[in-house]
């Protein structure tokens, strides 16, 4: 399928040379499951929920998500501080795996 050239010549709020801009979304859905993943990174699988969180808080900043950002950053704090506390009290950090 070809996209004709001209059609932002038809928007009525296209002005050339300005980027356009992303619509913000009323339910922060992905900014909100990074959250949760943070939080089920802290009790958890931090290696799994962490980037996960990660990845949804990147994904919702993308998305114009106002709190996507803090989640990103929230899931990555929250994986290093489940990781710390899982080796600090001796339990698997990756279920399946054994440590010496």
């Amino acid at each position: 399928m070809r996209i004709p050239t001209d059609w932002q010549q038809h928007d009525p709020n296209y002005l050339p040379g300005k980027p356009l801009e992303r619509q913000k979304t009323e339910i922060q859905l992905f900014a909100i499951l990074g959250f949760v993943c943070a939080f089920a990174a802290l009790f958890l699988v931090p290696v799994v929920f962490g980037p996960a969180g990660i990845a949804l808080g990147i994904t919702g900043h993308t998305r114009a998500e106002e709190r996507g950002k803090w989640a990103a950053v929230t899931a990555g704090c929250a994986m290093i501080v489940g990781l710390a506390v899982q080796l600090a009290f001796g339990r698997n950090v990756i279920p399946g795996v054994n440590w010496p």
